[in-house]
C-alpha cells in the first residue's frame, strides 16, 4: 500500500452517511455542512484557504523541523517522544480530505509516558499508534492504527525542544479556524 501510494495520485475521503452523521451527533445535512467546511467549501476560494493553510504549516514545519523531541502536556497526560532525525509533512489538501496538519513519525522505542484514553480538531493533538509512514523516516510496520487524541483546549499543551505550543496556536490542526476568530 505504501509503495503504491508513493507511485500513483491518490485521494482519501469521508463516505458521508447517516450512520457518520448520527456518530458524530448530528443530522446527516448538519454533518455535510460540517464536513464541507472542513474543505473550505464554504468559501468564495476554496483553494485561496487552502493556500493559506500551506503557508501557515510551512512555517510551523520550519520551526518544529528544529526540534528533537516533542510532549503533550495536559491535566491527565504528560507524554514525551524522540523524532530524531524524522522530516514533518504538512497534510494540506493533497492527500486525505478533509486535511489541515502536520505529522511525524517518532523514534520507534523512544516515547514514554501516560495518555487517558477526532482528529483534526483545533486545540487538540492526534497520536496515532501503529504503522510509521516512511516518507517520516518511520519504520514501524503494524496493522494497527489506534487514535489517541489529547483536548488542549482546558489548559494542556503540545510541546517541543524548541518551543511550546498554546491552544490559540494549535488551531492551525482544523482549517475551519482559519480566518474565523
Amino acid at each position: 500500500m505504501t509503495r503504491a501510494r508513493s507511485q500513483r495520485r491518490w485521494k482519501l475521503t469521508l463516505y458521508l452517511s447517516a450512520p457518520r452523521s448520527q456518530t458524530a451527533g448530528m443530522t446527516l445535512p448538519e454533518y455535510e455542512a460540517f464536513v464541507s467546511s472542513t474543505m473550505f467549501l464554504d468559501f468564495p476560494d476554496p483553494v485561496a484557504k487552502w493556500d493559506e493553510a500551506r503557508e501557515l504549516h510551512a512555517d510551523l514545519l520550519t520551526k518544529l523541523s528544529r526540534a528533537h523531541q516533542v510532549g503533550i502536556l495536559g491535566p491527565d497526560t504528560d507524554v514525551t517522544m524522540t523524532i530524531t532525525s524524522r522530516t514533518w509533512v504538512n497534510s494540506d489538501g493533497k492527500g486525505n480530505m478533509p486535511s489541515g496538519e502536520v505529522f511525524i513519525s517518532l523514534d520507534e522505542g523512544n516515547a514514554n509516558g501516560q495518555t487517558p484514553f477526532d482528529e483534526k480538531i483545533g486545540g487538540t493533538v492526534h497520536l496515532a499508534l501503529g504503522n510509521g509512514y516512511p516518507e517520516t523516516g518511520g519504520t514501524n510496520v503494524s496493522a494497527l492504527h489506534w487514535d489517541l487524541i489529547e483536548d488542549v483546549r482546558g489548559g494542556g499543551r503540545f510541546c517541543s525542544t524548541v518551543r511550546s505550543f498554546s491552544r490559540a496556536q494549535l488551531r492551525l490542526n482544523c482549517p475551519t479556524a482559519l480566518s474565523r476568530d
